[in-house]
């Protein structure tokens, strides 16, 4: 269990690695120490709140580990929200 563990976060960290650069422009300071790890950190709870908040899981028949309410086609249009600096969209429904 915990080799799973391992690889979901070693996943993450290259996925949000790769994709760093498009999130937050490079700061200029005359201390970089931490720097890396705080943005990573940043990076990875936002994508860990988008996957327990919005990501679709098949062992939960395709729900979120946060209860989500049921949306019905009366609540409006459907609409795209970026998460995660845009590498994830989640939709919902919003009235018109």
């Amino acid at each position: 269990m915990a080799a799973t563990g391992d690889g979901l976060i070693a996943a993450s960290e290259r996925q949000m690695t790769r994709s760093a650069h498009r999130l937050d422009p490079p700061r200029v300071s005359g201390s970089r120490s931490g720097s890396g790890e705080t943005h990573l950190r940043r990076i990875l709870a936002r994508y860990f709140s988008y996957y327990h908040r919005a990501r679709t899981h098949l062992s939960l028949d395709k729900d979120a580990p946060d209860i989500r309410p049921v949306e019905l086609p009366e609540a409006g249009g459907i609409m795209e929200l970026p998460e995660v600096g845009g590498l994830h969209h989640p939709y919902v429904r919003q009235a018109a």
